[in-house]
C-alpha cells in the first residue's frame, strides 16, 4: 500500500536579496522539520533598488506568470525595508496600493531586513539600531 504525502500549501514572498532568500530557506527547513506541509517560495524580485513600487510591481509580473502556469499561493507578500518607506514616500503609498488591489501583504522591516534578523538573537530583541549600522551589529552579535 502507497501512502500519498499530502500537498504542501504554497506562499509566496517576494524579496529583494541573498539574505532575505536564505531567511526563508530558513524557514521552510524548520516547517519540514516539523512536519508541517507548507512551502515558502522566496522570489528575488531584483533589480528594484529598494524601490517598493517597482518590487511590488515585479511581484505582481510573477504572481500572474505562475498563475498561467497554475500556480496558486494561499497567501502572497513582499519584504520591504521601512527605511524606503521614507526615502519613496509616494511610491510607497503607490505600492500599498497597488499591492491591496493584487492581494499582496507589504510587510515592512524596520528598519530593514538585517535588523529584523538581528531582533531574532538572544539578547537582542530590544535593538533597534538605524539602517546604516543593522548589518554591522548583526556581524558583531
Amino acid at each position: 500500500m502507497r501512502h500519498s504525502l499530502p500537498q504542501r500549501t504554497l506562499y509566496f514572498v517576494g524579496c529583494e536579496g541573498d539574505s532575505e532568500q536564505a531567511y526563508l530557506a530558513l524557514l521552510n527547513k524548520l516547517a519540514e522539520e516539523r512536519g508541517l506541509h507548507v512551502w515558502i517560495h522566496g522570489d528575488r524580485l531584483n533589480p528594484g533598488a529598494g524601490d517598493p513600487l517597482e518590487l511590488v510591481k515585479k511581484a505582481i509580473q510573477r504572481l500572474e506568470d505562475r498563475r498561467r502556469r497554475s500556480t496558486k499561493y494561499r497567501y502572497r507578500a513582499v519584504f520591504l525595508d521601512a527605511d524606503t518607506r521614507e526615502q519613496h514616500s509616494e511610491r510607497a503609498r503607490q505600492a500599498l496600493f497597488m499591492a491591496r488591489d493584487a492581494d499582496i501583504q507589504l510587510v515592512w522591516q524596520n528598519p530593514n531586513h538585517e535588523a529584523v534578523l538581528l531582533r531574532h538573537l538572544d539578547g537582542c530583541r530590544d535593538l533597534r539600531p538605524d539602517a546604516t549600522r543593522s548589518l554591522a551589529e548583526l556581524r558583531k552579535r
